[in-house]
């Protein structure tokens, strides 16, 4: 199957499910995971102020980050995964690295 046939049996099914055509058990729905900042932030009982200055981020760019204006990615989107995931180790872990951190 070339990529325009695919990508046109793609359409069809979606076309059939949205219309409850197609068993769903047959269909695969993928859904991209979104990270909740505010949430993220909130379940640590952290001010904007600190959770920014715990993983290295400008204020604004949380603040952009909590109001979906833009969204985190690359090794930001990992850290916050990672916190979500194991605050305690991730907090500690983060608090290490910036008491070893050189300064000049």
């Amino acid at each position: 199957m070339n990529a325009y046939d695919s990508i046109k049996q793609g359409l069809k099914e979606a076309i059939e499910y949205s219309q409850e055509k197609l068993d769903s058990n047959r269909v695969t729905i993928h859904k991209r995971h979104v990270l909740n900042v505010n949430s993220i932030r909130s379940k640590l009982k952290m001010t904007q102020k600190e959770f920014a200055n715990t993983i290295g981020v400008d204020i604004q760019t949380l603040q952009k980050w909590e109001s979906r204006v833009t969204k985190p990615r690359g090794a930001a989107s990992t850290l916050l995964k990672l916190i979500n995931t194991s605050p305690a180790v991730m907090l500690d872990a983060l608090s290490k690295s910036k008491k070893s951190a050189c300064h000049f």
